[in-house]
C-alpha cells in the first residue's frame, strides 16, 4: 500500500484515536507506516516550546496524567500526544528543549501563542515571536542539521534522511491571528486580513512540500467565539448583551461567523493544493464542527445538570470537577465501552465573573466528545479554591 493510501488508513484509526481521548487507548493493529510527525501549531499542540523558550510550565499543569508538569498549556495529553500514541510513535518533544529529548521518530514546533502571520507582540505581551514562517525555518533547519549528523553517523536521536518524506506534517495554528485579527478592527475589513493569513499559510505548506513533505494533516479553528477568554464582557454578572450578539449556546456570533470565514478559505486553499500536488496528500480536519457540536448538544448528552450547577458559582476561581464517564465507542471500535475519570481544572481570567459557563465546560469536555462517542452519564463535584 502506497503512503496515500495508508495516510487514508491512518484517518480511520486516528478518528477513532480521538474518540476516547480521554480513556487509555489501544494501540492500532495495523501500522499506517508513517516513520515520524513533524508539528506546527500554537498552544492546541505545543508540548514544551514556550516552556523552554521562556518561563516552564507549572502545576497543575499535567499533574493527573504526567503528574508532574510536562510543558503542554493542560493537564493532560494534547490530540497530537494521541496521534504519535496511537502510530506508536513517542511523544513529540519540542524543537526548543535541549534537555533529555529525542528527535528520532520528529519534532514539535508548535508554540503557546502563535500565529500564521507575524506578530508585532512580545512574549510578555501575550504574544510569541514563533510564527508559523519562524516555525518552518526551524523545521528548515532541523532537517538541514540532523541530515548532516545522520550521514556523519551521529544520528541515533534524529530520524533518518529518508524519514522526512515518509512522516507526517500536522497544522493546528490559526485561531490566535483571528483573535488578533478581532482585537484590532471587530468584524470589520475581515475578508482581506482572513485572505491574506491562509495566503501566508498556504505558503508554507508549499515551502514544507518543496522540501519533500507529502502527508499533510490540516486542523481547521474551532468556534473562538466560545472561547470564555474571548468574552470578558459579556462573562461579567450584570451584563445582559444586545440580540444577535450571542447564539443559543452563549457563543459571541461574530466571532464563530469569523472563524468560519477563516475554515472555508482555508478549506478551499487545501482543494487547490490538491489539484496542484498531485503526490501528495492533504487532508483538513473539522475541528469546529467537532467542538460545536458538544457545545450545541450539551442537554442532550447530559450535561444539563452540571450546568445549572456552575451557573451559580461566580467570582476569581478554580472548578475542580472530577467526572466518572461511560463513552459509547463509534461502530469501528466494535461498541465496547470504556471508563475513565477525568479531573479537569478550569482557570478564568483575574477579574472575570464567571455567570455563563455553557461554552467553558463544554469546550473542557471537548476531549471526552469528539466526532461521534457520547457521554453518558458523570458524578459532578464542584468547589470554588
Amino acid at each position: 500500500m502506497g503512503y496515500l493510501g495508508q495516510f487514508f488508513v491512518a484517518v480511520i484509526s486516528l478518528s477513532q484515536i480521538l474518540n476516547i481521548a480521554a480513556a487509555e487507548e489501544t494501540k492500532s493493529s495495523e501500522s499506517c507506516g508513517f516513520a515520524a510527525i513533524f508539528n506546527f501549531g500554537d498552544s492546541n499542540s505545543d508540548t514544551g516550546c514556550m516552556s523552554a523558550a521562556f518561563y516552564p510550565a507549572a502545576l497543575p499543569y499535567g499533574q493527573t496524567f504526567f503528574h508532574h508538569a510536562a510543558g503542554r498549556a493542560s493537564d493532560g495529553r494534547l490530540i497530537i500526544d494521541f496521534i504519535a500514541k496511537h502510530l506508536g510513535l513517542q511523544y513529540l518533544s519540542a524543537y526548543m528543549d535541549s534537555i533529555g529529548t529525542s528527535y528520532e521518530h520528529g519534532a514539535n514546533f508548535g508554540a503557546a501563542s502563535s500565529t500564521i502571520r507575524r506578530q508585532n507582540r512580545t512574549f510578555f505581551d501575550g504574544g510569541s515571536p514563533f510564527s508559523l514562517e519562524i516555525q518552518v525555518a526551524q523545521f528548515t533547519q532541523f532537517k538541514t542539521r540532523t541530515t548532516k549528523l545522520y550521514n556523519q553517523g551521529q544520528g541515533n536521536s534524529f530520524p533518518r534522511p529518508e524519514d522526512f518524506a515518509k512522516a507526517i506534517y500536522t497544522f493546528d495554528i490559526g485561531q490566535n491571528d483571528i483573535a488578533a485579527a478581532l482585537q484590532r478592527m471587530g468584524q470589520e475589513n475581515s475578508q482581506a486580513v482572513i485572505s491574506d493569513i491562509v495566503n501566508q499559510f498556504s505558503n508554507q505548506l508549499i515551502h514544507l512540500y518543496n522540501q519533500g513533505a507529502r502527508t499533510f494533516w490540516i486542523h481547521n479553528t474551532g468556534p473562538i467565539g466560545c472561547l470564555p477568554v474571548a468574552m470578558p464582557i459579556h462573562n461579567a454578572y450584570n451584563y445582559t448583551p444586545v440580540d444577535g450578539y450571542l447564539d443559543q449556546n452563549g457563543c459571541v456570533v461574530y466571532q464563530n461567523d469569523m472563524a468560519k470565514e477563516f475554515n472555508t478559505k482555508l478549506n478551499d486553499t487545501v482543494v487547490k493544493l490538491r489539484a496542484l500536488y498531485l503526490d501528495a496528500s492533504f487532508v483538513y480536519v473539522d475541528i469546529f464542527s467537532a467542538k460545536y457540536e458538544l457545545i450545541s448538544n450539551a442537554k442532550k448528552e447530559g450535561k444539563e445538570d452540571l450546568l445549572s450547577h456552575l451557573k451559580s458559582v461566580v467570582g476569581i476561581m478554580r472548578v475542580a470537577i472530577t467526572f466518572t464517564v461511560e463513552i459509547t465507542m463509534p461502530p469501528l471500535m466494535e461498541d465496547k465501552f470504556m471508563l475513565a475519570r477525568v479531573k479537569i481544572l478550569l482557570h478564568t481570567l483575574a477579574g472575570m465573573a464567571c455567570t455563563t459557563l455553557t461554552q467553558q465546560m463544554a469546550g473542557s469536555l471537548i476531549a471526552l466528545s469528539l466526532d461521534r462517542s457520547r457521554i453518558h452519564h458523570f458524578l459532578l463535584h464542584v468547589h470554588a479554591c
